[in-house]
C-alpha cells in the first residue's frame, strides 16, 4: 500500500481515540492474523488504526511508536500507511522542518537543504500550506525542486483559493536527490485581494 494523506474533519485533543477524518478510503481495518494494521502520522505523532466504526471515522491508540498524543485541530494532514510505510513517517530522519506563519506574498525560489557530498539518495516530503486569513480573491500554490544527477525535477501542490479561511492543501512525495545539490522550495501568490494570510509547514527527510 503506497502512502495517503486525508485530513482531520474535527479538532481533537489529546486522549480522544475515536474522531472523523476526510476520508477512510486507504484505511485498513486490522486484521490481527496478518497484523496489518493502517497508522496515522498526524503532526509530531503517530497512531495505530484499532477500526473504521463507519466511513469517514477512525478509532486509534493514540501516542504510539515512540511519539506523544497532542491536541490538533481541524483540517490537520493527516499521513495514512502502513506498517511497512512506516520508514516514511518517522521523525528521526528529518533533515529539514520549516514553519513560515502569516505569509501574504509569493516566496521565491529558496533552499530547504543541501543534500551533503555523502547524502545522496531518496528523500520523501511532506508540505501543508493553509490560508490562515481569508481575503477577497487570489490563490496561492507550493512546489519543492530538486536535481537527481541527470535532470532538474520537482512536485507542486494543487492551486487554491485564498478567499476561504481553512481551504488547505497538502503534498507528501518521494524522490531522488544527488549529493551535492540543493532542495528547493517556493510559493506562488496570485491575484490576492482583501490581504489574505496563509502558513506554509514542509518537512523533509532522509531515508537513504
Amino acid at each position: 500500500m503506497s502512502i495517503s494523506v486525508t485530513t482531520l474533519s474535527q479538532q481533537i485533543n489529546g486522549y480522544q481515540t475515536q474522531f472523523s477524518i476526510a476520508s477512510t478510503a486507504n484505511v485498513v481495518v486490522p486484521y490481527y492474523s496478518s497484523g496489518s494494521s493502517s497508522y496515522l502520522y498526524c503532526e509530531q505523532e503517530a497512531m495505530e488504526v484499532t477500526a473504521v466504526p463507519i466511513s469517514g471515522v477512525v478509532r486509534v491508540r493514540r501516542g504510539v511508536l515512540g511519539t506523544s498524543a497532542a491536541a490538533h485541530a481541524t483540517n490537520t494532514a493527516v499521513v495514512v500507511g502502513l506498517a511497512a510505510d512506516l520508514p516514511l513517517m518517522q521523525t528521526n530522519n528529518n533533515v529539514a522542518n520549516l514553519s513560515l506563519l502569516a505569509q501574504t506574498a509569493s516566496i521565491p525560489t529558496t533552499v530547504l537543504y543541501s543534500v551533503p557530498f555523502n547524502k545522496g539518495g531518496m528523500y520523501a516530503v511532506y508540505l501543508d500550506i493553509i490560508c490562515t486569513t481569508a481575503g477577497t480573491g487570489g490563490t496561492v500554490s507550493a512546489s519543492i525542486n530538486w536535481n537527481n544527477g541527470t535532470t532538474s525535477a520537482g512536485l507542486a501542490t494543487a492551486t487554491f483559493s485564498l478567499a476561504t479561511q481553512a481551504e488547505q492543501t497538502v503534498l507528501y512525495d518521494n524522490f531522488v536527490s544527488a549529493p551535492s545539490q540543493n532542495i528547493t522550495y517556493a510559493t506562488t501568490v496570485s491575484g490576492a485581494t482583501g490581504s489574505p494570510q496563509y502558513s506554509l509547514g514542509i518537512r523533509l527527510q532522509y531515508l537513504g
